[in-house]
Formats: structure tokens, sequence, C-alpha cells
């Protein structure tokens, strides 16, 4: 079930999406409603989208990036970002402003998630930097592959496959806005949902 909040403040509208978007009958153009200059699409808690969730998707931002109204998703889940990676046009020519991405604690072996700018993934040439578990003080580190994690934005932002390398410490890397287990999300999905929130140890 999709659940949508929204809020309108000048020519933005602010709409964040909870849930999973799993078939064509979820109809975002009656939900959203008519979209202004501006539309802000936030999406941490959406857990699931299903090939027929993608395509409604599509469909609409594309019809709204056709009537003028500029889109911006902004903490995109790790299952937003696995549809981005596999589906050319799934941003339809939104700004992507930050995504959640999988760290795993050594000592507790939690997973966790963090908020990265884009832009400062971006100058940062996605060097990913070792961050400190809220729960047991120990190093938690990027886990997945920076080539397969961030391929959209070397597709969408022109960056150079070579700088899509993890370092377990970095000077420069980017900064780290919000650091949580995945269970802090509004909901988790069943295990053998590949929504990138839970992943099994050793795979």
């Amino acid at each position: 079930m999709l659940n949508i909040i929204k809020e309108r403040v000048g020519d933005t509208l602010s709409v964040r999406l909870a849930g999973s978007f799993v078939g064509e009958c979820v109809n975002l153009e009656s939900l959203i409603g008519p979209t202004p200059a501006h539309l802000r699409v936030n999406c941490k808690n959406l857990v699931r989208l299903n090939s027929n969730g993608v395509r409604a998707w599509i469909r609409f931002f594309d019809t709204v990036r056709e009537r003028g109204t500029r889109v911006y998703f902004t903490e995109c889940s790790p299952a937003v970002v696995d549809k981005m990676n596999s589906f050319l046009n799934f941003s339809c020519g939104a700004k992507v402003e930050s995504i959640y991405v999988p760290y795993h604690c050594g000592g507790c072996k939690r997973e966790l998630i963090g908020l990265f700018s884009v832009e400062e993934l971006k100058r940062s040439g996605m060097r990913m930097p070792g961050l400190k578990c809220p729960s047991c003080g120990m190093n938690a580190e990027f886990d997945d592959l920076a080539d397969e994690y961030f391929r959209f934005m070397e597709r969408d932002f022109n960056a150079r496959p070579a700088a899509l390398k993890p370092v377990k410490q970095a000077p420069a890397a980017a900064h780290v806005s919000n650091f949580q287990e995945p269970s802090m999300m509004i909901q988790r999905p069943e295990r053998d949902e590949a929504t990138g929130f839970l992943r099994r140890v050793g795979s």
C-alpha cells in the first residue's frame, strides 16, 4: 500500500511517499493532484516497487515534466536507488538530491544506512568514509559495490567509472547527514524482497 503526505508552500509542493508501489492501479495523478512549478518527492520510506509500479511511476513523472514542473527526488531509499540503476528513465529528468547508502558494522554486525547528498558524493569522487556505528562504536563500512550502487550517477552525471571506488577512510569524503538502522524506516520488507534494506550475511 502506498501512503502519501502532501504540503504546499508557495510554488512548491512537497510529497512524502511511504510503503509499497506495486501496481498500476495506484493513480499518482489523483493522489498528488495538480503540480505547481516545483515538486519535491521524499522517497525515504518507499520500500518496494514492482514492474507495474515502475511503469506507473515513469508515466506520471514524465507527464509532470512535460507540463513544465521541475521535480526533485530526496532521501531516496535503497529500493529507489535500485530502480534508478535498473531503468534508464526512472528518474524522469528529475534532480536527485540525496540517497541512502548501505553500511555494515563489523563489530555488532548491524545493517545501517547513511544519508548522503548526491552533489557531495560527486565532489568526493564517490569516496565512502568508514563511519562509527551508533550502537557499538566500531567502524561501519560501505556495504555494496560502488560501480554498481552509484551506476545511475555515472550514467546521469557522467561520473568517471574509475572514481567509483570505495575507501575505508577519506579526508575529503562525502558527509553523511543521517546514520541509522534500516528498522527505523517506516516498515521492514520481507527477507525475500530485494529492496536493499535487508542484506543476507555473506551475500
